[in-house]
């Protein structure tokens, strides 16, 4: 009874934010709602978890628990596992990164790399844990992770999961002010990129991340060309955190090249994804970005005032300290 009343809940909420949905999440929670047993509901709960990037945090909340409760019932072991994945990228969305490594780590060992069956699954979560590790600032430990993928995908000749890996150790150059580094490695991310469209998730991030490398080595044209490229190709995914990801940091290269009107213009539509995803300053960068903009605008009174109701905030929510993301926090 208690399922049924959260169920109708949660269709009333989306009739009345169907605007704020992106085409893919309001077609994957039509099949959710249209499924006629318990089977085929889970089927189409783990697809719409897929979207853990973009739904918003509640609703990912909710249909992951769901989804870990119908997988003990009627799946099978990839479908738990699934679901355990779906668990793990919510509290990851909540920034209990902690909680969500020690539900991820389990399931990862269950699904060895050298088993074919369990492959695909080991990239995946094993890219995860990296991203996770990455929430944390913890890099040396995503760098590791991500080196044995990278390793382990060159053997079994996974060109997605190298590029998409590639960039990401790429991301973390760019954290450490190695914007050459970076760029090497998003170099060779793009040699195995095609034009099938399974890689344009990971070209939009490489773009991103070029942006970002090229402001570092004060090269603003070219920074301002990739990140646009970036922007645009995740606004046609749909993928709406790397998205507001992506937008942060092309506000950063505004702010740099002292163009302060795009900065704003783009400071704003970060915003109003970051509202779409209920995920609103929740974000450091984000934060750090906003009083940067204020700062260099002569609006210090607006800087402080963001500071003291972020002070005043304190630790309420974890998330709220989470510290940097990866651009490319994609699969």
């Amino acid at each position: 009874m208690r399922h049924r009343l959260l169920s109708l809940a949660l269709l009333c909420l989306a009739a009345c934010y169907a605007s704020a949905q992106t085409r893919i999440i309001d077609s994957l929670k039509r099949r959710v709602y249209a499924a006629t047993n318990d089977k085929a509901k889970l089927t189409a709960i783990l697809a719409l978890c897929e979207e853990h990037r973009s739904i918003d945090r509640d609703t990912l909340d909710f249909y992951s628990l769901q989804a870990r409760e119908l997988a003990a019932k009627t799946g099978d072991k990839k479908s738990r596992d699934l679901a355990e994945l779906a668990v793990a990228n919510t509290y990851f969305r909540w920034g209990w990164i902690d909680t969500a490594l020690t539900v991820l780590d389990p399931v990862l060992i269950r699904n060895p790399v050298t088993e074919a069956g369990s492959r695909e699954l080991h990239f995946k979560m094993a890219r995860q844990k990296a991203l996770y590790l990455g929430g944390k600032s913890r890099f040396s430990e995503a760098l590791a992770v991500l080196y044995q993928l990278v390793a382990d995908a060159e053997k079994y000749r996974d060109t997605l999961t190298i590029g998409a890996n590639m960039n990401t150790i790429g991301s973390i150059s760019l954290i450490r002010s190695a914007p050459r580094v970076a760029l090497e490695w998003f170099s060779k991310a793009l040699d195995y990129s095609t034009n099938d469209e399974r890689y344009t998730p990971v070209i939009a991030g490489i773009y991103a991340n070029m942006g970002d490398a090229y402001s570092q080595l004060n090269k603003h044209d070219s920074a301002e060309y990739y990140s646009e490229k970036g922007v645009s190709l995740f606004r046609q995914l749909q993928n709406l955190s790397s998205l507001a990801i992506t937008l942060q940091k092309q506000s950063a290269i505004y702010i740099k090249a002292k163009e302060l009107d795009k900065a704003e213009q783009t400071l704003k539509d970060m915003i109003e994804v970051r509202k779409r995803t209920n995920d609103e300053g929740v974000w450091v960068d984000d934060n750090i970005s906003l009083i940067d903009f204020y700062l260099e605008t002569n609006q210090v009174d607006k800087a402080i005032a963001f500071c003291k109701e972020a002070l005043q905030r304190g630790n309420a929510y974890d998330s709220l300290g989470t510290g940097k993301r990866f651009t490319n926090n994609i699969n």
